[in-house]
């Protein structure tokens, strides 16, 4: 019995440009019959369409995301190999700009991320020691001054946020405190900083250089909380 369906030589209109291309540029569907529409077109249709319905289509990616087989992963993964390499500054741009947009996200997946592979820290920081020391001094370097200027200010702000009535007992108290994240830094191997609790610097309340305003934590959740209130998140 002949086949119904066109033979792949013949040509085709489409139905949006109007024209005319080889059948083979018309996607097939599940029942062997051809698309009325080209394939540049219908990737159009479906651009146009992704973009009028973001929150229908953040569904469909995340379902298609989660469901997908080693294959497709792989093919992925080859398709933004493939893209990185092609245009290697836009993909960069393209990240930076995610992470500016996804702040939270970001420091939430390396906080974790750290957390889990402490061990792996405290073994690369062994093995890498010299990497990294003159990794930091590359970049002290690079924003020497800046570095330089922040630091004096948080000396300032330090000073002006140290009380009058501050006892030696207190003093010897923050010290502790120093001394505190210096013990934990070497037992873990994951750099530790003293926080204010409440910060020196906030535009809603500035704390005081106290025993009691101060806590040994990493140095990543440090860096992460910034001049924030623990409330205010971030």
């Amino acid at each position: 019995m002949a086949s119904s369906f066109p033979s792949a030589t013949e040509d085709r209109t489409c139905t949006d440009c109007r024209i005319t291309k080889p059948l083979t540029e018309f996607f097939q569907r599940g029942g062997g019959a051809r698309r009325k529409n080209c394939k540049s077109c219908s990737y159009k249709t479906t651009r146009q369409w992704a973009l009028d319905n973001p929150s229908k289509t953040a569904i469909y990616n995340k379902r298609w995301y989660v469901s997908r087989s080693p294959e497709q992963c792989e093919i992925q993964r080859l398709r933004q190999r493939k893209r990185r390499a092609a245009d290697p500054e836009k993909a960069r741009a393209a990240l930076r700009r995610w992470q500016k947009e996804n702040r939270a996200k970001v420091n939430a997946t390396s906080r974790k991320w750290r957390e889990e592979n402490s061990a792996w820290f405290k073994e690369y920081a062994i093995v890498n020691r010299e990497k990294l020391r003159e990794k930091e001094r590359r970049t002290y370097r690079k924003s020497s001054a800046k570095a330089i200027a922040r630091a004096r200010r948080h000396q300032l702000l330090k000073k002006r946020a140290e009380p009058l009535w501050l006892t030696l007992d207190m003093q010897q108290a923050i010290l502790a405190v120093y001394e505190e994240a210096v013990r934990l830094a070497k037992e873990t191997g994951i750099p530790h900083h003293v926080d204010h609790i409440i910060p020196l610097n906030n535009s809603k309340v500035c704390g005081l250089h106290v025993p009691w305003n101060l806590q040994a934590i990493p140095a990543s959740a440090n860096m992460s909380k910034g001049n924030r209130l623990l409330f205010e998140g971030g």
